[in-house]
């Protein structure tokens, strides 16, 4: 919005609460005046008026209707946090938790909790409270969303789940977490949260490459999504399909999915987080696909993304950048980095094993150890991230050179088993040998 437009919009809002009655009652009335306080502070945010906001807001908190205070402590909150001063966010957000559960204000409760679990997801220290209370209040804030219909927060408190589940639990235990979620919202008659929990399973099941389970749960996403007319993440769950049926070679099913995919996803007033994908995917498959009007379609498609400034551009090597806002974003830097220190390593491994390769049969134990250490390094690297947008695609050839170091590493073991004449050693060499294809070896 333009300067002189927001400068309006405030003069406008700062008139309409100046004239608020003194004994505002509940009602129709009641909630146009605590939208017009939230509107003008974010007014205030966006003309770069921290100050105005922190004094609207504490204001209305100190001297405002005891209904207005949920909002006032979760509008504090936010400008603490804007401002980097987590304790304070932390203290406002269960101000605004404790008042909104007083007052019955279930809008700004959910609204709160879900501010809350972000700052525990981002600063906190996972403590074994702070995990109890992330829990508790993203749980809460997902039925408190559902109740209220407010699918786009619901998207994004699951998507906060996931992170959570990405960052502290292992898959097992993510999918586990999941499939009590979607036994009581079955146990609950709630279909449309049924809808968010199956999308949620088949990300972790494709993650974890279980296609079967996958295809499973984002049929069903598909289905009850479709039934209540629920748009959000459907896009993203037309996209799953499509590349499920592309890694079983279905070209012409894979395409079709993408550009279901890509018209829900450009339909949506939130940018969708895979729409770089889809856009990428069609661009590849224009030319093997028969199906004329199919083809026509995307070709739509894509130029309305174009129009938007959605596709992709070359960078140097094989990546790619999109012009879309990441969700994950934190989540996905974070990600990266870790990866990058972890490459660092795994050159050096793989530097030692050569070395120590080139030696043999001398520490021909170092070596098989060496070996190991090299091979769980490599099966490590596969991606199972549920944020990594181009996991499927660096995960083939990650698993490729698993593939290869293990066959490589078998021969080179057992031919220095025939030149080994010390019992002894040839007994550890068999031990890691064994090791290795227990591990290793499906």
């Amino acid at each position: 919005m333009e300067e002189s437009s927001v400068q309006d919009k405030i003069t406008d809002l700062e008139a309409k609460l100046a004239n608020m009655p003194s004994d505002l009652s509940e009602g129709e009335t009641h909630q146009q005046y605590k939208n017009w306080y939230r509107d003008l502070g974010e007014a205030y945010a966006e003309a770069k008026q921290a100050e105005k906001a922190t004094q609207l807001f504490e204001q209305l908190l100190n001297e405002g209707p005891q209904s207005y205070q949920a909002l006032a402590a979760y509008e504090l909150g936010k400008l603490a946090l804007d401002e980097s001063n987590y304790q304070m966010a932390s203290e406002r957000f269960n101000q605004a938790i404790a008042s909104g559960k007083e007052r019955n204000d279930e809008e700004t409760l959910a609204k709160a909790q879900h501010a809350y679990a972000y700052l525990i997801l981002q600063f906190g220290q996972n403590t074994p409270v702070q995990q109890a209370a992330f829990k508790q209040n993203i749980e809460e804030a997902i039925q408190l969303f559902r109740k209220q219909k407010k699918y786009e927060n619901l998207g994004k408190a699951f998507m906060m789940l996931a992170g959570y589940a990405q960052a502290h639990l292992t898959m097992s235990e993510a999918i586990a977490h999941l499939q009590e979620m979607l036994a009581q919202a079955q146990n609950d008659q709630a279909p449309d949260l049924e809808g968010f929990i199956h999308y949620q399973l088949g990300m972790h099941y494709e993650a974890d490459e279980n296609s079967k389970d996958a295809f499973k749960h984002f049929e069903q996403a598909l289905h009850l999504k479709n039934e209540h007319k629920i748009t959000v993440d459907l896009g993203e769950t037309y996209y799953h399909l499509g590349a499920l049926h592309d890694d079983q070679g279905e070209t012409e099913k894979a395409f079709e999915y993408n550009v279901t995919a890509l018209r829900h996803m450009l339909e949506m007033t939130e940018m969708s987080t895979h729409i770089g994908m889809a856009v990428i995917f069609l661009q590849a498959g224009m030319e093997s696909i028969t199906n004329e009007d199919l083809k026509s379609e995307a070709a739509t498609l894509l130029e309305q993304a174009k129009e938007k400034g959605l596709m992709p551009e070359e960078e140097t090597g094989e990546q790619l950048v999109y012009n879309e806002p990441k969700i994950g974003e934190v989540l996905e830097q974070t990600r990266e980095q870790m990866e990058q220190a972890e490459g660092l390593a795994l050159e050096e491994l793989k530097e030692n094993y050569e070395t120590q390769k080139a030696a043999l049969p001398k520490e021909a134990e170092t070596f098989a150890e060496t070996a190991y250490d090299l091979l769980v390094r490599l099966e490590e690297g596969i991606d199972r991230s549920v944020f990594s947008f181009l996991a499927r695609k660096k995960n083939k050839a990650r698993r490729a050179e698993l593939e290869n170091t293990l066959k490589d590493a078998q021969n080179t073991l057992n031919g220095v088993l025939e030149n080994i004449t010390d019992d002894e050693q040839k007994e550890n060499v068999e031990a890691w040998l064994k090791k290795v294809a227990d591990d290793f070896v499906e």
